[in-house]
């Protein structure tokens, strides 16, 4: 605005000088001229000006607002978070992926305010990375229902196996609908779920004061209800070798016994067989759960000690090959003496 002043106030004496140089007559038309041109420049600098401080005003008055400018990354997570109801997930690490492939409890399922109950899945191993037994089950969001905020996987699943993975919950005390979220970490650290998206896996249910899910029939007998889709499912096993104290002279053979404990969900019948370092392989043996539990298994081990001070070493593992393949190997080492 300053500047288009000075320009009109030089055009002024611009015109004055030019008038001084002209004849009376040529002077008045100049004048007028001048006087003309000034007062059009003074209207279109005055709107201008009046422009400018309108929407300077206006602007200053409109709230502020603070929308975020998205990734690609994370503009393709909230895409995904609005077109499926569950939750989107961390982006799993190159190599591992999972596929969902049932489950029991399905959602909606109603128990009584404080029950217990077992939520398993089933997951086949899609990616190119096998699962040891140091990935995890991992607690995300939502409701825990009493779970533990990891849990080991406690198997290994080769690439294009499946494992089942169950959790002991608890419904919580108040009536209403309650979610809880899970995924798998690997060993280091990163997270990843099932499917393209690494949905996590999950379940919903609805808690009511007006549902019994266990009837006692006398006082040290319960009546347990098997949820619809129930799968049973071989998920722990421990190994525990009874290998002899180090110190038999070497060249002697090594007679020892090696117990498994096996674990399953529920009811139903557990074939398995015991492998031997040395290519041993025993014939298939069934177990029948009536109930959810822990079995024992023995097997007969026989190694031959090193006939140096080294001592000698080997294993025995034993491989659940229905209804669920888990395979658990103890290895062993020995110390003996030298004659």
């Amino acid at each position: 605005m300053k500047k288009s002043m000075l320009l009109i106030i030089c055009m002024i004496l611009i015109f004055t000088i030019m008038l001084s140089a002209c004849k009376p007559s040529e002077q008045s038309l100049m004048a007028t001229d001048a006087i003309n041109t000034a007062q059009a420049i003074i209207i279109e600098q005055t709107a201008k000006a009046k422009i400018i401080e309108d929407f300077t005003q206006t602007a200053a008055a409109m709230p502020a607002t603070n929308t975020p400018i998205l990734t690609n990354t994370e503009a393709a997570a909230v895409e995904a978070a609005t077109s499926t109801k569950q939750p989107v997930a961390q982006q799993a690490t190159s190599g591992d992926a999972a596929q969902f492939v049932e489950e029991t409890v399905p959602d909606g399922t109603t128990f009584a305010p404080g029950v217990s109950f077992t939520k398993t899945w089933r997951l086949k191993n899609t990616g190119t990375y096998t699962w040891t037994s140091d990935y995890q089950v991992i607690f995300l969001r939502g409701d825990a229902m009493n779970s533990p905020a990891t849990q080991a996987l406690g198997s290994s699943v080769s690439p294009g196996t499946t494992v089942v993975i169950s959790l002991n919950l608890k419904a919580p005390e108040a009536d209403g609908t309650y979610e809880g979220y899970w995924m798998l970490r690997n060993p280091s650290g990163r997270s990843f779920g099932t499917g393209g998206n690494n949905f996590p896996i999950s379940t919903v249910i609805k808690v009511s004061s007006n549902v019994t899910t266990t009837t006692t029939v006398t006082p040290t007998t319960t009546t347990t209800v098997t949820p619809t889709n129930f799968v049973f499912a071989v998920t722990d096993i421990t190994i525990i070798s009874h290998i002899p104290a180090n110190g038999q002279p070497c060249g002697q053979e090594l007679n020892f016994e090696t117990q498994a404990n096996i674990t399953a969900n529920g009811s139903g019948i557990v074939k398995y067989r015991w492998q031997n370092y040395d290519g041993n392989v025993s014939d298939t043996v069934t177990a029948s759960f009536s109930s959810a539990g822990t079995q024992t298994s023995t097997t007969q081990n026989t190694g031959v000690a090193a006939t140096t001070d080294i001592g000698s070493s080997g294993w025995v593992a034993i491989e659940i090959l229905s209804p669920n393949n888990i395979r658990k190997q103890y290895d062993w080492t020995y110390q003996c003496t030298p004659p």
